[in-house]
């Protein structure tokens, strides 16, 4: 495990050019660019167990959690024997409640904190979407009270969250990370743990046995479990691994299928469904990552089909599999793979650690800023594809390439700069709207560029003429908004809540909820390419 110490800056973070410029690692584009819960993929360095479980032999956890309780009597009994079988393995009961509106002096609270349970936050009127009418306030009122509630049952100290109809819908959104869970409640409280981005595992990663990702009859076990009648954008694929969004969240991917999603595709409480769950947890184990179950006390699965899978998981892989709450991951990630150093201050602010794989081995490490470097501002990105970086100057547009002798100053000026009218930051040195994205799929970097005042998109023709190609452009107002790019970011300078995945743009927000179809906006690449192609 490596802990480092530098600094670095991106719209309003440090860079050293000895961390920037220098070495052969990864630097994922979460670390100088925008939020994007979807930025990992089966080729993102990997954060497996072992490196900050802090057990030894211990290769794969899983992680059960239920949501919705509002009715504690409810879950009592949907979860007693769930709980007496984890008692048995050693002695605690490792389950995450996802919480509503409830009683923080109920009885039973107590009684599932001292088995071993946590309490975590799941809103407290549990809309679906979350970000919708228009309101953003309304959005993170719902999220604070469900915060401060929790924090009120005696001895709970709540950690995590998940997105209400996260499994059915695509309600997460990057706005939601930076403009609600990345900022304090009224009374000063905050989260650090996130599980509402679903992992799909799939036929295409290698490492994983066929029979765990291929049913009898040759069909991917996992992606039947994707619903077909309606918009799922809310998936990563093949990587089962804490990762870090927008600096300030970890993110625990919660398994696809939910038990929703399991009586959605094969009707409630079915063995094809159990015997799903007996293979993602042997896949888990595989990939040393971590199983996240979401599941409700709602009749879609049975309490003695979870503990059919908990006994397998026990019988063919004894202590190599780890029960553990939402709370004790995030408390094992801080201590062994953090060195004590967690992603948020006492205060809620970004406390300067990072996440990355800075030597290149494949494997993430943790880097903590000193707070000394003063850099010149920029980004880091690989245009072309080729393995060397590309060094985006802020305030001129202009591009630099690392020469190949690998030393942390030997950078020279290519002949081209971002297009006219596009900047990555604005005058306030705030998020412009630019994202690098392979429009065309020529394994190269185009630009698309949108805010409040108007959109484009330029292709990335050579490495000698650079994004010489227009494609689309238009100012804000000129066109019937069903035609226009939407805004990346917003006049006031917060994100839009855009990301880019799967040959779309897409778009979630209190404006896209409710209002739009399957609440979210989106356009396939061809269509921004237009007549182009």
């Amino acid at each position: 495990m490596r802990w480092t110490c530098c600094c670095w800056f991106w719209a309003g973070w440090l860079l050293p050019a000895t961390m920037a410029l220098g070495g052969d690692g990864d630097w994922p584009t979460h670390l100088d660019g925008p939020c994007d819960p979807y930025a990992v993929g089966r080729e993102t360095p990997k954060l497996v167990t072992p490196r900050w479980v802090g057990e030894p032999g211990v290769e794969a956890v899983v992680v059960l959690s239920t949501d919705d309780l509002r009715q504690p009597a409810k879950h009592e009994q949907f979860l007693r024997p769930i709980l007496a079988r984890l008692e048995q393995i050693d002695g605690r009961a490792p389950v995450s409640l996802m919480a509503n509106r409830i009683d923080p002096g109920h009885p039973q609270l107590q009684a599932w904190l001292r088995q071993g349970a946590s309490l975590e936050a799941h809103t407290f009127d549990h809309p679906c979407p979350l970000l919708q009418g228009g309101d953003l306030a309304v959005a993170k009122r719902t999220f604070d009270r469900s915060v401060d509630l929790m924090t009120t049952v005696a001895g709970n100290r709540p950690v995590a969250f998940r997105m209400p109809c996260c499994d059915s819908m695509s309600s997460v959104s990057p706005r939601f990370f930076t403009e609600i869970f990345g900022k304090t409640t009224p009374s000063g409280n905050f989260l650090a743990v996130d599980s509402s981005v679903f992992l799909l595992y799939t036929a295409a990663d290698g490492e994983l046995p066929r029979e765990l990702v291929l049913d009898a009859g040759g069909q991917q076990r996992f992606r039947k479990y994707v619903p077909t009648d309606r918009i799922m954008a809310n998936l990563i694929e093949d990587y089962p691994y804490p990762y870090v969004i927008d600096r300030l969240c970890w993110e625990i991917p919660a398994l696809m299928p939910s038990d929703w999603d399991a009586q959605h595709r094969n009707g409630v409480c079915s063995p094809a469904t159990v015997a799903d769950l007996k293979a993602a947890v042997d896949a888990t184990v595989v990939k040393q990552g971590v199983f996240a179950l979401c599941f409700h006390p709602h009749g879609w699965i049975r309490n003695d089909q979870i503990v059919e899978m908990i006994d397998h998981a026990v019988a063919v892989h004894g202590r190599k599999v780890k029960f553990l709450t939402f709370r004790e991951v995030y408390d094992r990630l801080t201590k062994h793979f953090l060195g004590g150093r967690p992603l948020r201050a006492a205060d809620g602010r970004d406390n300067g650690v990072r996440v990355f794989d800075q030597d290149g081995d494949g494997h993430m490490d943790a880097v903590f800023d000193a707070g000394k470097a003063q850099p010149a501002r920029g980004r880091l990105v690989d245009l072309d594809g080729d393995g060397v970086r590309e060094w985006i100057v802020a305030e001129t547009g202009e591009v630099r390439q690392r020469l190949p002798d690998g030393s942390p100053e030997a950078f020279i000026r290519l002949p081209f700069h971002l297009p006219p009218g596009t900047s990555l930051v604005d005058q306030q040195g705030r998020d412009a709207g630019l994202r690098f994205v392979d429009v065309d799929e020529d394994g190269r970097l185009d630009v698309v560029f949108s805010n409040a005042r108007g959109y484009c998109v330029h292709l990335l023709t050579s490495m000698e003429a650079g994004w010489s190609r227009g494609v689309l452009s238009g100012k804000r107002g000129q066109q019937h908004a069903d035609a226009e790019l939407p805004p990346i970011v917003r006049a006031d300078g917060t994100n839009n809540g855009a990301w880019f995945q799967n040959r779309q743009m897409w778009l979630q927000n209190e404006d896209t909820g409710r209002k739009l179809p399957d609440h979210v906006f989106h356009r396939r690449f061809s269509e921004m390419l237009g007549g182009s192609r």
